[in-house]
């Protein structure tokens, strides 16, 4: 053996905590730190108050995890992964939840009749008035059924991606949803508005009638919904970008088997904000070109920063799972 074989391989350098954090943390901090900016700004004390308290727990409780995984100071083999993938996207999703408060606290401002004008302007045509003439029972539930459906889908790929015991596929597709929402959610604060059923309720002729999926749809509004939350379109963003995920991975199983059938569940659910008046069809427009570009940002940024990670010994991007693969993919 050479004298080179012989010495020890000297230990990689070691990186300091705050350069192991990673794109997808870095997006959730800018968006957590964007609602505060926003909460700062808000019209009235009162508000600036209320917008704050909801903010503020979130983005404190969220730097504090990142400090203590990326800095190593928290190394449980299960807690600490588990409660890691819980909160990142509970941060996100979570998030929501607070707006039917915080969007009323900061807005000073709809935007509902500048939606529909452009609209027009570019279109021609505001679909949810051109569908009124196609109200009824059967294509009111056919669609709410769809609508409705939006949780399915979303649900459906979040929860096995994140828990699965391979970690495959985890980087991709969860750096592409935090930044599909992220950036939907912000769009939520610059153009606020309620949609066409509540803002120009007298164009419509028709009502929508009650129904097993329909009364679902408006318990899930009533009882969770942000009530401001239009533009872009989530309901669009969210599901196009998981079907651009799945056809991207169309070479493996299962997304080769499901790809196209999502397609078609997805299309409806897009057809189905429109219908139902929830969405102008600007929100939908810039919903599909917001999850087209978190698809393009997302192939381009996960193979670099794993290599690049891999490369200058920091931690995994997602911290491994104590069963299946030690490494995420």
């Amino acid at each position: 053996m050479t004298e080179s074989q012989l010495k020890p391989r000297p230990a990689p350098p070691a990186i300091p905590w705050w350069r192991q954090i990673c794109v997808h943390e870095w997006v959730l901090t800018a968006y957590l730190g964007v609602l505060g900016l926003f909460g700062l700004g808000a019209p009235t004390d009162e508000g600036r108050t209320h917008a704050l308290s909801l903010v503020g727990p979130m983005l404190g409780g969220w730097l504090l995890l990142i400090t203590l995984v990326r800095g190593g100071h928290w190394r449980h083999p299960w807690l600490m992964p588990i409660t890691y993938r819980i909160v990142a996207f509970g941060m996100v999703m979570g998030s929501y939840l607070t707006f039917s408060e915080y969007l009323p606290a900061i807005n000073r401002y709809v935007l509902d009749e500048q939606l529909y004008a452009l609209d027009l302007q570019l279109f021609g045509v505001e679909p949810a008035v051109y569908f009124d003439r196609y109200v009824n029972a059967f294509t009111t539930e056919w669609f709410a059924f769809f609508y409705y459906g939006y949780f399915w889908v979303v649900g459906g790929f979040v929860f096995p991606i994140l828990f699965s015991p391979r970690g495959r596929n985890i980087h991709q597709f969860a750096l592409g949803i935090v930044l599909t929402f992220c950036i939907g959610h912000c769009g939520y604060l610059l153009v606020p508005g309620y949609g066409p059923y509540h803002a120009m309720p007298e164009v419509f002729v028709n009502e929508l009638p009650p129904g097993f999926w329909m009364d679902a749809v408006w318990g899930v509004v009533r009882s969770a919904g942000a009530q401001m939350d239009i533009f872009p379109s989530l309901h669009t963003g969210g599901p196009a970008f998981i079907v651009l995920f799945a056809y991207s991975n169309r070479k493996h199983a299962p997304f080769r088997y499901i790809w196209l059938p999502l397609a078609f569940f997805v299309a409806n659910i897009i057809l189905a904000t429109m219908f139902l008046r929830w969405h102008y069809v600007i929100d939908v427009v810039v919903g599909l070109l917001l999850a087209l570009t978190a698809h393009l940002l997302t192939l381009r940024i996960w193979p670099h920063e794993q290599e690049q990670r891999a490369a200058d010994g920091s931690s995994p991007v997602w911290p491994p799972l104590p069963f299946g693969s030690r490494t995420s993919k």
